[in-house]
């Protein structure tokens, strides 16, 4: 058999290639005129084979999906601003400890201060270094029950830990705040201060009903006051025979209030009057020297003698200075002498200045007895006490008003009472004339009694202007 010719073979080739051109074109224009292309399907290029190019095409899809975030505060108009909450502000020279969080603490029974604080935040350096420095100008042991204590401190905000940065206490009787603070050394300073406290003048006038302790409690007065009170009077009045119902009194004293406006103490009596069946009774402040200050009556005379009438606050007069059945023997004979009945225990006190000459037992009937030697020949006896004070032992110097022993029933007594006398030269004379006969220390004349008159002039008008009646 004989074999194609290459001529024929290369116009058979041609013939073929013209031919699927044209089938090629046909079938394209149709797809067209039936809106439809037909695409191959081609197997997918998996990229992962190509790592470069597959990070590349990850950033920059990143990229584009952040735009909008990084871009907005450069497009957008609107200006936005933010306050820190309980941010710490930066420390300064300047700047003792800065203000962040703070919190208030109560002192429990038989809690220390330093547990106190680490049971609301556990910085145990600062803690201690805090309450060590705190420690060296405040007494730590008297802080009592009940007792605020501010703290103040920042909270970390990497892990929230605690730094303390200052504690505050307040001494309850006097206001005066101590502040620990931790320093731009980082170290604590302490600072004292007093809070800002006002002063004004108050009133209270009553009707003496029972007693006048009782009524003056119930008419709004301090107890304190209503003692120096006593005090004041008690050279001239007898508070168990000249007291009756019906008589009346005014006080008029110093009255201190803190930043709040709460009433933290009473200060100093300014005026007191009674008004009684036998006579109205003054007593006025004034200071007549500077630094000098005593109590005088209407006609500038020192209120204060040289003994007082009563040597125990609150005693009740029992037996005068008169003849009398004895209460042991039962036999009649005079009594040289006041007893003021009290409770056991009362302290009694010295009636002037002077010095303990007597302390001791004496087994005829004064039992435990203390003598105290006097100027101008004056001596005082102070008989059946239960105890001594130890502060005035035999050769002290005591002032009017100290302790010198304690109310009791010792020696030849039927119930705790003070026996009292006044000897005048070495004779036993009446207590109470003595001392209502007494001259005053001190009397004012001349120039300072006009000022004094002045002063007595402004000072009565507080008499009218009580908050009780």
């Amino acid at each position: 058999m004989a074999l194609p010719s290459l001529k024929n073979r290369d116009t058979k080739n041609k013939t073929r290639q013209t031919h699927l051109e044209n089938v090629n074109q046909v079938w394209f224009r149709s797809s067209l005129n039936a809106s439809e292309i037909k695409v191959r399907k081609q197997p997918a290029y998996n990229i992962l084979k190509n790592p470069p190019i597959a990070i590349f095409l990850w950033l920059i899809a990143a990229i584009a999906s952040a735009s909008p975030f990084i871009l907005y505060p450069f497009l957008s108009r609107e200006k936005v601003s933010a306050t820190p909450i309980l941010t710490p502000p930066a420390r300064s020279s300047s700047q003792s400890f800065p203000e962040v969080q703070a919190s208030m603490l109560t002192m429990g029974n038989g809690e220390v201060l330093a547990n106190a604080i680490l049971r609301h935040m556990p910085d145990l350096e600062g803690v201690y270094a805090a309450v060590n420095t705190l420690g060296n100008h405040y007494n730590l042991r008297r802080i009592p029950v009940g007792q605020e204590v501010i703290i103040t401190y920042q909270t970390n905000t990497d892990n929230q830990s605690k730094t303390l940065e200052s504690v505050t206490i307040t001494a309850p009787k006097t206001y005066q705040t101590t502040q620990v603070f931790r320093n731009p050394n980082n170290e604590f300073s302490i600072k004292q201060f007093d809070e800002y406290i006002s002063q004004t003048n108050r009133t209270i006038s009553g009707s003496i009903e029972s007693s006048l302790y009782l009524s003056g409690l119930q008419s709004g007065a301090p107890a304190n006051k209503l003692i120096e009170m006593f005090d004041l009077f008690a050279f001239s009045v007898d508070f168990q025979r000249d007291i009756h119902p019906g008589n009346r009194f005014d006080l008029v004293f110093e009255e201190y209030s803190n930043s709040n406006g709460e009433v933290i103490r009473a200060g100093n009596i300014l005026a007191a009057r009674l008004e009684l069946n036998s006579g109205t009774f003054e007593s006025f402040r004034y200071e007549y020297e500077p630094g000098e200050v005593d109590y005088f009556d209407r006609k500038g005379s020192s209120v204060q003698k040289a003994l007082f009438l009563m040597p125990v606050q609150g005693g009740r007069l029992t037996s005068g200075y008169s003849a009398r059945v004895n209460p042991v023997y039962g036999y009649s004979e005079f009594h040289p002498a006041l007893d003021f009945a009290a409770p056991m225990g009362t302290p009694i006190m010295s009636a002037g200045n002077g010095i303990v000459i007597h302390r001791g037992w004496d087994p005829k009937g004064y039992g435990n007895y203390v003598k105290v030697q006097h100027s101008n020949g004056l001596m005082t006896l102070y008989a059946h006490m239960s105890s001594f004070a130890a502060s005035a032992p035999v050769g002290a110097k005591v002032r009017q008003g100290q302790t010198i022993g304690y109310v009791g029933s010792t020696g030849m007594s039927t119930g705790p009472h003070v026996h009292y006398e006044v000897w005048v030269n070495g004779q036993r004379k009446n207590p109470a004339t003595v001392v209502r006969t007494m001259s005053s220390g001190i009397t004012l004349k001349g120039e300072q009694l006009e000022q004094f008159k002045e002063h007595v002039h402004a000072v009565e008008q507080y008499f009218n202007q009580s908050d009780s009646k």
